[in-house]
C-alpha cells in the first residue's frame, strides 16, 4: 500500500511538472449557444510546428472528432468555445499539431441542454 501511494504521488508530481496544461471549467452544464469559458491549468506553450487546439466533441467519440474548434494562442491562460446542440460532450485540448493531429492531452465532460 505504501509503495502504491508513493507511486501515485510521484506520477501526480511528474504530471504537474510536465508543463502540459489541463482544462478547467467554471461549470459543466450549458444551454445551446452559451459561451463555454475554459481556463488552462498552466499557460499554453504553442509553437509554430507544435500547436495546441481546443474543441467541443461528442462524449465517447473518437479523438479525431471535432466540433467548434480553434488554435490556442501561445501564452493563453483561458479561452472560449460555443455550446452546440443538446447532448453530452467533452471539451478537448489537443497538442503537437500537425505532427500528431489528434493528440488529446486534457478533456472535461459537459452537458448541453
Amino acid at each position: 500500500m505504501r509503495v502504491g501511494m508513493c507511486l501515485a504521488v510521484l506520477f501526480g508530481f511528474l504530471a504537474a511538472c510536465s508543463g502540459t496544461p489541463g482544462v478547467k471549467l467554471g461549470k459543466t452544464s450549458f444551454k445551446q449557444g452559451d459561451q463555454i469559458d475554459v481556463t488552462y491549468t498552466s499557460a499554453v506553450k504553442s509553437k509554430d510546428d507544435a500547436k495546441y487546439w481546443v474543441t467541443v466533441a461528442p462524449k465517447g467519440s473518437p479523438d479525431s472528432t471535432w466540433g467548434d474548434w480553434h488554435y490556442v494562442s501561445a501564452g493563453a491562460s483561458s479561452d472560449t468555445l460555443k455550446a452546440g446542440q443538446p447532448g453530452e460532450y467533452e471539451v478537448r485540448l489537443h497538442d503537437d499539431y500537425p505532427k500528431q493531429p489528434f493528440h488529446v492531452v486534457a478533456r472535461q465532460a459537459i452537458k448541453v441542454e
